[in-house]
């Protein structure tokens, strides 16, 4: 779980020019005999059904088998949604106590061949790096050897005007990378004279199929 804490008004800015948006996502899907489930936030293409939630809107988006993408969207906060989520568990609650269990729907029965949980170091997607450096020759050079010995090809680099004196931002899309990977090769990053404040990297998520 990550929260958005580290997330800038200027990385919500880069994301726009790249053609994504970033938003807080829970994320479960199936992979293999695996179950990958992780929070944190997320860059989506604009073009993502995701991508059109805004203020107090939340959405689930699952993709089915047979039935493809599909979009459960509505309001997650002010005053009537949360009291009807707040009498929504009332009557829950109640109607439990009334039929003297805990639970009105029996569980499914589970399957022989059970999901195993997924370490967050074999999750593998496209990272959106940006590093904040001193603008001198050899620094974009020097960033890409360590991601190549970490086995991270490079999509797209994006090395922005100076905010400050000889302190500029490099902002890379990586191809898909393993999440161990990347978090060496950034560690290794942020040891450098170069580096002036830690690296920002933000997981992609693509639409199913893609």
């Amino acid at each position: 779980t990550e929260g958005i804490s580290r997330v800038s008004l200027a990385d919500i800015q880069y994301a726009d020019e790249l053609g994504y948006c970033i938003k807080p996502l829970a994320i479960a899907k199936q992979v293999r005999q695996e179950l990958e489930m992780r929070v944190h936030p997320t860059l989506l293409a604009k073009s993502h059904l995701l991508a059109s939630v805004h203020g107090v809107y939340n959405a689930i988006y699952i993709h089915g088998d047979l039935v493809g993408a599909q979009l459960f969207y509505g309001r997650g906060a002010g005053q009537n949604p949360a009291a009807s989520a707040v009498l929504s568990d009332v009557v829950d609650v109640a109607r439990n106590i009334a039929q003297g269990m805990a639970k009105r729907i029996r569980p499914v029965r589970q399957s022989p061949r059970a999901l195993r949980l997924r370490r967050m170091d074999d999750v593998a997607t496209r990272y959106y790096l940006r590093c904040m450096v001193i603008d001198k020759p050899g620094v974009l050079a020097t960033i890409a050897h360590i991601l190549g010995r970490h086995h991270i090809s490079i999509a797209s680099v994006h090395q922005k005007e100076r905010k400050t004196a000889r302190i500029v931002p490099v902002v890379m899309m990586t191809h898909e990378a393993n999440e161990a990977h990347v978090r060496a090769a950034v560690a290794t990053i942020d040891r450098l004279p170069m580096i002036k404040s830690p690296t920002v990297a933000i997981r992609t998520e693509e639409p199913r199929g893609k």
